[in-house]
């Protein structure tokens, strides 16, 4: 599910993950979001919106079925928008048939930052570590050359932003 607040409740969270003793509590990224929004857990409300959010009701437009979802609070994602890497390491054969259609990475074992710094194409799927465990580098951040190209851009931009704002 994807949330999507407005300029006050950013406001909100941003508060919340500059409080050290509230930030202490959380081990992951996920953890963090599923307190912040104690709704996310309403497994009807969840169900509800996936439900209903079905190609055939589509109809080639996205759908937002739900009342909260209207005003603008969650959609669902599918599997090009969250395509999550452990998948290239648990699940190959799925990786390698889904991968084309992939829109958004999340990294889910390791994040972005924590692969290694490198801008290459990752190796075929076929030249990965069997087993592929966490403290092997490539394993679960073959994709990580995506993470620091993009990573490398947004810090330009921003840089160079505030180059223009300190004139």
């Amino acid at each position: 599910v994807l949330w999507r607040p407005d300029a006050k409740e950013m406001d909100r969270v941003f508060s919340l993950s500059k409080d050290p003793k509230f930030m202490k509590k959380f081990g992951s990224d996920q953890d963090f979001l599923n307190h912040v929004y104690g709704d996310r857990m309403n497994n009807t409300q969840n169900n509800e919106i996936v439900a209903l959010d079905t190609p055939e009701a589509r109809e080639g437009k996205p759908l937002i079925p739900h009342e909260t979802a209207q005003k603008g609070l969650v959609v669902p994602l599918s599997w090009e928008f969250n395509a999550q890497t452990h998948a290239e390491v648990e699940n190959m054969e799925f990786w390698k048939s889904h991968r084309s259609t992939v829109r958004i990475l999340h990294f889910t074992e390791k994040k972005g930052w924590r692969c290694q710094r490198r801008y290459d194409p990752p190796p075929p799927l076929e030249e990965m570590p069997v087993p592929c465990k966490k403290e092997i580098p490539l394993c679960f951040c073959r994709e990580a050359h995506l993470y620091w190209t993009i990573f490398d851009r947004a810090e330009t931009i921003a840089n160079q932003s505030l180059a223009l704002k300190a004139t």
